[in-house]
Formats: C-alpha cells, structure tokens, sequence
C-alpha cells in the first residue's frame, strides 16, 4: 500500500491553547494526523465533525477543507504530522474513507510523534529524510492499529521477478516483449499471462507504469527540459511523452510539476491560520 510520493514532504508540530482557538482552515487534498494530549476539541473535516478528547487521535483525510477548534473553558495541547496531498488513487480512497472517525492513541504512535517532533526542532536539512521516514511511520502506525493494511501479497514467481527487474534496468531503451520472455526465459504468451495473474497488469503496460513512473520523479525532482525528460524514459518523442502523461496522470508534464507545490503542508506555504484566543 503506497500512499505518497518518493518526495513528499512532511511536518511534525505542536501547541497549546490556554484560553481556546483554531488551527486552520487547511484547504484541498490533506493528510493529517491530529491527537489531543490535553482537554478537547472538534475537528471539522469536510462539513463533518469529530470531538476529540485527551489522549485520542484522529487520521483526517480531507478533500476541501478541515479545520480544529479549541473551546475556552479547558487547557488544550495538541500534536500532529501532517503532509499536502497524497496519492488519490481509488485504492487509497477506499482505505482512507475507512478511517474516518477517532481512536485511542497507542503508546507507540505517541513515542512516533514525540521523536519526531525532536526532529523538527533540529536546524533544517540536517535530520529531514529521517523526520519524513518517521512521518510515513506514524500513518502506517495508524492503519496498522485500525487494522486496515492490506495482506502481504505472496512471493512473485521466479521469471516474473525477473521480467519486473529487466524492465525497471532497460525502460529507457525500446524494450520489447520478446526481449522481456528472453531474459525471463519463457515465452511470450507463458510469462503475459503469470505476469497478469501476480502483478495485475501485463509486461508491456508494467513497462509504461514504469516509464510514467520515472518521468514523474524527474518532473518534481529536476529542472530538466520536458524533451531531455521523454527521451530518458523511453518515449517516442515530446509530443508523446505529453499525451502518456495527460492520460495517465490527468494533467499535462508542466502541470504536474507546478503540482509538486500542493504537496508540501500547508504550513510551509504559509496557508495554515493558527489562532490562540
């Protein structure tokens, strides 16, 4: 179960609210992670509402806009990680939509959220890759303890291991069928329908997944020019590395670079209203 991006950005946080306030509104596809260490508060999660008291968490996932209250009558201290938009596939629509509602926080998500809020606080750069891999931890944590990961899917088959690490070696070069049987040492017709049965999708399209994949990373993660990216994962030409990606992601190459942005927490693009009455 993947649900963000190779370079998905993530944020650690907590405060407390002495007389009341509000966190938020934090607006469009959001992943978050809120617990209450002390007093209460109602989480507005796209027009519903969840009352969060101490020692209780909740996995938001919105899709418009959520914000936090804190009353005035009660001290509060609340914690959280929290990242932009995650991968919406229908998959992780169907998972998430599950996890609406709160849940006790379990003794290991609080010592996640506290490692990680060390982490925050070292100078930026230097523990990032270690807090955003602590981060992916304490969503796991979650689906873990709702019990809502998925089964360990069952060992590949020996050829189709083969043909998945042939195409992920040469899918910068005309990769062809045959080329892919040959190192798996069947035939074509043998290793397409294995290749269906345990990955779900036949060599040839895996080769594109593959291919789409890579010129992603590369969109969000260079600055090279849309014609240098087609070429290095295998495309016909400009015009055609467009069309796959449109197809596939729903949005032309430059689009989804602009995107990239709408990945990062709302607190580092300077969205998030924090209000202490």
């Amino acid at each position: 179960m993947k649900l963000f991006a190779e370079d998905q950005v993530f944020r650690f946080g907590e405060t407390t609210y002495e007389r009341g306030g509000s966190y938020g509104p934090l607006r469009g596809p959001y992943l978050w992670l809120a617990m209450l260490n002390k007093g209460r508060s109602i989480l507005s999660i796209d027009g519903r509402e969840i009352v969060l008291h101490a020692g209780e968490a909740c996995l938001v996932c919105s899709r418009e806009q959520v914000i936090q209250h804190f009353p005035s009558d009660c001290y509060c201290h609340a914690s959280w990680c929290e990242t932009g938009e995650f991968l919406d596939t229908p998959m992780t629509q169907d998972l998430l939509d599950r996890t609406f509602g709160k849940f006790s926080a379990s003794t290991r998500l609080k010592a996640l959220l506290a490692t990680g809020l060390e982490l925050e606080y070292e100078r930026p750069g230097e523990a990032g890759m270690l807090r955003d891999a602590l981060a992916r931890s304490v969503f796991y944590e979650c689906l873990h303890y709702l019990d809502l990961l998925p089964d360990k899917p069952s060992v590949l088959h020996r050829s189709v291991e083969k043909a998945k690490s042939y195409i992920e070696r040469h899918f910068a070069s005309s990769c062809s069928l045959e080329d892919i049987a040959a190192y798996a040492c069947f035939s074509r017709q043998h290793l397409t329908r294995l290749f269906n049965e345990q990955v779900g999708t036949s060599p040839i399209q895996y080769l594109w997944q593959v291919r789409l994949g890579k010129a992603e990373e590369m969109l969000i993660q260079s600055t090279r020019s849309m014609a240098d990216i087609a070429f290095q994962c295998g495309f016909k030409n400009p015009c055609h590395f467009s069309r796959m990606m449109r197809e596939h992601f729903g949005h032309s190459p430059r689009e989804l670079r602009q995107r990239y942005w709408a990945r990062m927490p709302a607190t580092y693009r300077g969205e998030a209203c924090d209000v202490h009455y």
